[in-house]
């Protein structure tokens, strides 16, 4: 497919509705209320009696679902081992959260789970709109360099995160495992994401738009605030991977372009996570992945959290003057009055990321 032809088709596809809430701009710092230590133990469950599967067959299929990445796994390979009513002494179904949680006696049930015959034990209530994971198999990672906790008001998310693998959940539950490497351009210069950014930034703490963040890193250079927030971004989207097991290419996309003219021809990807792809003026292959410097990111976030809109048709002016590229940000709404100034800024930005990603490829 023709590469504007595909990018149209990817901010078509944001147009209709393929973001997530959970990624949604935010100006407010949220403040977790919980530490970023996961649980990985449950509770005492509480003395209850077996109970027929029949009466709680929407919670059963809801932790099912839990277990099977939400539906992206065969929820039948998950088995069910043991089902039994209770009452919970609050709310959060017996378990710690980063939300708030009322001392009410909540019916439920707690049901075990076998899955490649490892057993997991949820707390659910009777419904299963509330599933929550109180005890899991999995064993902590040796090598993580990432805690990250981020709270929407809603849900409460965590994750640790090491050079290749991952433990995530909700806040106060016990975790699962997955890789923390991205399904689409996972290396960066010939390493993972994740040793990339292990082997470049140093140590620090830091409360950001997108969570609470304790970053281990063996690196030097010093995270600015844009770069930190970066890192939460990517922790963000590594936990909505995780929980699907798979991310399209248009989800976190927040700048796409495309120029084609006697001097260039290509186009650009920036996500939110501040990670940025080239390609060739096909639209055929990727050129170079990459990461924005400091100063790009804040740049970039400016934008973001601004509301800065662009959607430019090759074939239209702006002033009086063709601006000889497709820029697309992908919002339902367009947003203020494209510019002449806010065109020659974003050129600028866009043709320098290029640039430095495809130095020295040969562009075909």
């Amino acid at each position: 497919m023709h590469w504007r032809e595909f990018a149209l088709s990817i901010f078509i596809a944001l147009m209709a509705g393929c973001t997530t809430s959970a990624v949604s701009t935010q100006r407010a710092t949220l403040q977790p209320t919980t530490t970023l230590t996961p649980t990985m133990t449950a509770t005492t469950a509480p003395t209850s009696t077996n109970t027929a599967l029949q009466s709680s067959d929407a919670a059963v299929n809801a932790a099912r679902l839990r277990l099977s990445h939400e539906g992206m796994e065969n929820p039948e390979l998950v088995s069910v081992v043991s089902v039994t009513p209770t009452s919970w002494s609050d709310d959060c179904l017996g378990l710690p959260s980063g939300l708030t949680c009322h001392s009410k006696a909540t019916a439920g049930y707690l049901i075990e789970l076998e899955k490649e015959g490892q057993h997991y034990l949820f707390h659910t209530n009777q419904d299963g709109k509330q599933v929550r994971l109180a005890r899991s198999p999995i064993d902590p990672i040796s090598d993580a360099f990432v805690q990250w906790q981020y709270s929407d008001g809603q849900e409460c998310r965590t994750a640790v995160i090491g050079a290749e693998q991952m433990r995530y959940g909700m806040c106060g539950e016990a975790m699962l495992a997955a890789p923390s490497r991205p399904t689409m351009w996972p290396n960066i210069k010939d390493q993972s994401q994740a040793s990339y950014l292990k082997q470049t930034y140093a140590p620090f703490r830091a409360d950001t738009i997108r969570g609470t963040l304790v970053f281990s890193g063996t690196g030097t250079l010093v995270a600015s605030g844009a770069e930190q927030r970066a890192i939460a971004e990517w922790a963000l989207y590594r936990w909505l991977e995780a929980e699907v097991t798979y991310l399209s290419a248009d989800i976190g996309l927040g700048l796409g372009w495309q120029e084609k003219s006697p001097s260039l021809c290509g186009g650009l990807w920036v996500y939110q996570t501040g990670l940025t792809v080239a390609w060739n003026c096909e639209g055929t292959e990727a050129l170079g992945v990459g990461f924005l410097s400091a100063t790009q990111l804040q740049q970039f976030y400016e934008w973001l959290d601004n509301g800065k809109r662009w959607n430019i048709n090759p074939n239209e002016q702006v002033n009086g003057v063709p601006p000889k590229t497709a820029l697309y940000s992908p919002w339902w709404d367009p947003g203020e009055r494209t510019t002449v100034d806010d065109v020659e800024s974003v050129l600028q930005f866009v043709h320098q990321v290029y640039a430095q990603l495809t130095t020295g490829v040969q562009r075909r």
